[in-house]
């Protein structure tokens, strides 16, 4: 294998989206509700199936391209629902002002 920096690029992102989908899938990673973990999941997945598309689909064309995206659009759907959960929890958390 040529380690170049695309290929380091991608072990990076895959290597990230592995530890996510671990993450999500463990019950002794955190103590994560199921919001989080869904989101975790899609995160680590969209992340694993870019990096698997730029790896070994680039001579697909169209195809791999396609690949790349829906991985792309997978991760953003799963940090969105992060953020919003965040967000969420945030609102109701809020702390009671002193006086």
């Amino acid at each position: 294998m040529n380690w170049n920096r695309e290929a380091v690029a991608m072990f990076v992102v895959g290597a990230g989206g592995a530890w996510m989908v671990g993450a999500a899938l463990t019950h002794r990673g955190g103590n994560f509700n199921p919001v989080q973990r869904r989101g975790l999941f899609l995160s680590g997945m969209g992340f694993l199936i870019c990096a698997a598309s730029s790896r070994w689909m680039q001579s697909y064309g169209r195809v791999g391209i396609m690949c790349s995206l829906l991985g792309s659009m997978t991760a953003i759907l799963g940090m969105y629902l992060l953020i919003k959960e965040r967000t969420e929890r945030r609102a109701t958390d809020e702390p009671t002002l002193r006086k």
